[in-house]
């Protein structure tokens, strides 16, 4: 019998599903109330994800151009990150471009004067600058809330995130395709836009910077890594980043669809998943055909549709022709005491089969050995073999067409011993099932 194990984790609940898309057009953004918690100093990270068009899509303004963190400021950042305070009364860009269209990751980092851009995780430029504070509330989406009260957010804007120190290279990267827990160190306002509806949003962050959403953003498909060729992660803050899905559960597993019957599946894809109510086993489309992951039953009976393994049986060094064939079924020990193993082969009746037939039908022995192949499904070579020695026929059986005639015909083969090949590494060893032989040379 083969059997795969397929394990899968399991689930609790959904870190991720939401972005917030602001139409500029609509003067649409969020206003944050001032609080001590958003006043920068002179260390910083802020970082998002967006799809935006257009220019001067402001990402976030605090106060009097406490810090104004913007994507295609225009004339001279056009497409870039743009940095902008009223400490310096001016602009620092990035050197590379943010695509319009493209889910991307955007961070700045302020380090003791020191403006740096990243996006996607890398360095890209940066000049001098700093942050300053007053007491006005902060703008996502919007420039200025005091006066300019413009340039607003155009795209979709998710996982907004605002630090009170420097964030490095390497823990930009880690994060940016995952949550982050709400007591981060340092973490002082924090934007999934989960919500889905209503007219806030919270800050994960626990120190409530709450929003408030005003001229009605519309809720979209998150935008952020964790769906966007990142990881998601389901009742975990911090999915592994090698994983597209992390699954974290002590008391649930993973429900497939159940399905009776797969032709009801319309148009399958090669790669899906469900679970074969019929088959009792998870399956998958294979591109062409379902193939079944589990065989739950014990007698032995291979089906060349769903098993994994093919075995074949034919000649050895017994002067045997004729090809080689499925077994139907292989028993290496059955009961207490048996002392040989036993296959069913069913032969087609055809012209390449006829010489092993002839054999089968005049002497119902074999004084040669016959080998079973077994094969991986679609490997071109066997991976392990089979050899009996000292066969002999013990039952036959025809089957017979509507004209009477013998389509095929099958045989129960005993052997009173078997070796056995790792035929991938070339590991041999055999044995008699009377008494032990030891190792053999295959």
């Amino acid at each position: 019998m083969v059997v795969v194990a397929l394990l899968l984790a399991s689930r609790s609940s959904a870190q991720y599903g939401y972005a917030l898309s602001f139409a500029g057009a609509s003067s649409q953004y969020i206003t944050v109330p001032h609080s001590s918690s958003i006043n920068l100093g002179t260390s910083f990270t802020i970082e998002a994800w967006v799809n935006y068009a257009g220019i001067n899509s402001t990402i976030v303004d605090k106060g009097n151009y406490d810090f104004l963190f913007q994507v295609s400021p225009s004339p001279n950042g056009i497409g870039k990150l743009g940095f902008y305070t009223g400490a310096t009364s001016s602009w620092v860009y990035s050197t590379a471009a943010v695509p319009q269209g493209v889910a991307t990751h955007v961070a700045v980092v302020g380090n003791g004067g020191t403006i740096i851009f990243y996006i996607n995780g890398v360095a890209s430029g940066g000049g001098t600058g700093t942050s300053r504070q007053d007491n006005l509330p902060m703008n996502i989406g919007r420039q200025q809330p005091s006066s300019c009260q413009c340039n607003y957010f155009n795209g979709t804007m998710d996982e907004l995130r605002i630090w009170n120190l420097v964030r490095t290279p390497a823990q930009i990267a880690a994060s940016m395709s995952s949550s982050v827990p709400a007591n981060s160190t340092g973490l002082v306002a924090y934007y999934k836009f989960d919500e889905g509806g209503g007219t806030t949003t919270a800050d994960a962050s626990g120190n409530a910077n709450t929003g408030t959403i005003v001229n009605a953003p519309t809720w979209a498909s998150s935008v952020s890594g964790s769906l966007a060729g990142g990881s998601v992660g389901i009742g975990t803050n911090t999915p592994s980043p090698n994983a597209a899905l992390d699954i974290t559960s002590t008391d649930k597993g993973l429900m497939l669809p159940r399905i009776t019957d797969t032709s009801a599946v319309p148009n399958p894809t090669a790669g899906l998943l469900i679970y074969n109510i019929s088959a009792k086993s998870p399956a998958f489309y294979d591109g062409t055909k379902w193939q079944t992951l589990l065989s739950t039953g014990n007698s032995g009976a291979i089906d060349p549709n769903a098993d994994s393994i093919v075995y074949q049986i034919g000649p050895n060094n017994a002067g045997l022709s004729g090809g080689w064939f499925k077994v139907s079924s292989l028993n290496m020990g059955g009961t207490v005491g048996e002392d040989r193993a036993t296959a069913n082969v069913t032969i087609p009746w055809h012209i390449n089969a006829i010489n092993l037939q002839k054999r089968f039908m005049q002497t119902l022995a074999i004084s040669g050995q016959l080998e079973i192949l077994v094969f991986k499904r679609g490997a071109p070579a066997a991976s392990y073999a089979y050899k009996f020695t000292n066969t002999s026929i013990v039952a036959t059986s025809n089957s017979f067409a509507e004209n009477e005639l013998s389509s095929a015909i099958s045989y129960t083969i005993k052997a009173d011993k078997m070796s056995y090949k790792d035929v991938v590494n070339n590991i041999s060893f055999g044995w008699s099932y009377v008494s032990p032989v030891g190792l053999t040379t295959y």
